[in-house]
Order: C-alpha cells, then structure tokens, then sequence
C-alpha cells in the first residue's frame, strides 16, 4: 500500500477519532494531552507502515485529509448556528492562514 485511497475504512475511522482527540485536546487547553496524541498517531503510523517511508507518507497523508474532514464537518454544522455564509466562513479560515504566516 502506497496510495492513500488503499487505506481500510476502519484505519480511517480511527484516523477521524484521532483528529477529534487532538481537537478536544485542543479546544480543553491540553497541550500535554495534544502532544500525546500526535506521538500516539506518529507511533501508530510508523507501526503499521512497517519501516516503509512510502507508506507512511501516504497514511500520514491520510491523517490530515481526516483531520480536514473534521474540522470541515465541523464548520457546516457551526456555520449556519452562527449565521455565517460561505463567503464569512472562508474570510475567517484567511484570517486562520494569516495568524499563522507570521
């Protein structure tokens, strides 16, 4: 398995439930707790790519496209709560990408 699509459905469920860890971490104050789950990811990516860099690429690939699901699916569910139209929703993640050029 090189390519991300090859992924089992069940190693990407869990690759959702890791990026929600790392977010609720996140979203409690936690940094212990978010750099815990990334070596948890890290270690369990490293494990199942079984010392190839290919495969771990194309599952750590994987992992932020879970992570993106998360937080996108989180957006839809927000956005219309807060009243934000696609327009405000996407100044605000340009406003993410500033903050973080600095």
């Amino acid at each position: 398995m090189t390519e991300p699509r090859d992924l089992p459905p069940a190693d990407f469920a869990e690759m959702v439930r890791a990026s929600i860890g790392i977010l609720t971490a996140k979203i409690a104050h936690d940094d212990d707790a978010v750099h815990m789950q990334l070596q948890a990811i890290i270690r369990e990516q490293g494990d199942l790519s079984q010392g190839d860099v290919g495969v771990f690429a194309a599952r750590m690939a994987k992992q932020v496209e879970a992570a993106t699901l998360v937080a996108w699916t989180l957006l839809k569910s927000l956005a219309p709560r807060a009243e934000m139209t696609e327009e405000e929703m996407n100044r605000v993640l340009a406003q993410i990408a500033a903050e973080y050029e600095r």
